[in-house]
């Protein structure tokens, strides 16, 4: 790797349940930095309630970022109330608007990411993993040179799925797992004893849907030596989002 390169970790925007001011702090953010940002990643609930209006306002503020973008749908992406849509459909709305943006993965000269979409139309809240995410990711990283970042972004938290597909997805050796859904960020190591794989958790990062932290968002930066994880906190005094953690971590070679 010659040169660093850096991507946001945004998630739970909430569309519908949106903070405007805090949106446009945001986006003054991403103005401010979008010649180092090189890619956003976006892990779900782009929505509150999977409405129309919503899924426009979402496809609006992510038309406006002007680097590659990865994104995957979290469990307000998806009809709560039209159990038609919901079991038949699921995803109906989250394509038209958002699809142009959507994919299951990307890869460069410096990364792989692959998204597993999490949503389990049994369930309101919580996420699943399905056969055949778990057997595309196989296929995908397997041909992954050992040298480049390998990401697993979701909405859901995987440590919460069954544990014979967790182990599935350990075995390929990733570098990050990111999600969101808690509107809680946080950065550690999954393993007790391993540096990685890094859990990078976003929290919500322009709803007024805040729980025990305010709107958050991170942002990584991977050089040769090692890997930065900066996690911003938006202020209200200073009307923008400012560093309130930094974690660097050494790469493994």
């Amino acid at each position: 790797m010659s040169e660093p390169f850096s991507f946001i970790h945004l998630s739970d925007l909430h569309f519908g349940r949106i903070h405007c001011d805090i949106l446009r702090d945001l986006e003054a953010f991403i103005e401010r930095r979008k010649e180092e940002i090189d890619l956003a990643i976006l892990t779900g609930d782009f929505t509150q309630r999977a409405r129309s209006q919503e899924f426009k306002d979402a496809r609006e503020f992510v038309s406006s970022l002007s680097c590659p973008l990865f994104i995957v749908p979290g469990n307000h992406d998806v009809p709560l109330y039209n159990l038609f849509l919901r079991f038949l459909s699921p995803y109906k709305k989250f394509m038209k608007y958002l699809g142009p943006f959507a994919q299951n993965y990307y890869e460069d000269d410096r990364l792989a990411i692959y998204g597993l979409w999490t949503v389990d139309n049994f369930s309101v809240k919580d996420g699943r993993l399905s056969s055949k995410d778990l057997r595309c990711i196989e296929e995908r990283f397997a041909k992954v040179p050992a040298e480049k970042i390998k990401i697993v972004a979701s909405h859901h938290p995987l440590e919460a799925m069954k544990k014979e597909h967790m182990d599935r997805v350990l075995d390929l050796d990733p570098h990050f797992f990111l999600w969101g859904h808690e509107h809680q960020s946080q950065v550690r190591s999954y393993h007790d004893d391993r540096k990685f794989p890094l859990v990078v958790a976003s929290g919500t990062s322009t709803s007024s849907r805040t729980r025990a932290e305010v709107n958050s968002f991170n942002y990584v930066t991977v050089m040769d030596g090692g890997i930065r994880i900066e996690i911003y906190h938006h202020s209200e005094k200073k009307r923008t989002f400012e560093p309130i953690r930094v974690t660097e971590i050494p790469l493994r070679h």
